[in-house]
């Protein structure tokens, strides 16, 4: 797994992708049966170098958001 760069105006790098593929998002529980995508955070934790991708509240939705 590799973080992908994205480039600005300027050409500097601004910020990385990271493909997460459909059946992992599944498997993972972030995307429900009718192709509902789940409300995620993300944690940075620098003392262990490592980012984590969890449900932010069990019963959220990117629907919500709107709301």
């Amino acid at each position: 797994m590799k973080l992908q760069p994205k480039k600005g105006n300027g050409g500097h790098i601004t910020s990385y992708r990271l493909i997460i593929g459909s059946r992992e998002a599944r498997d993972a529980g972030f995307v429900q049966a009718d192709g509902t995508t789940m409300e995620l955070k993300k944690t940075v934790d620098q003392e262990h170098r490592r980012i984590i991708i969890e449900l932010a509240d069990e019963g959220s939705t990117d629907k919500d958001k709107d709301n």
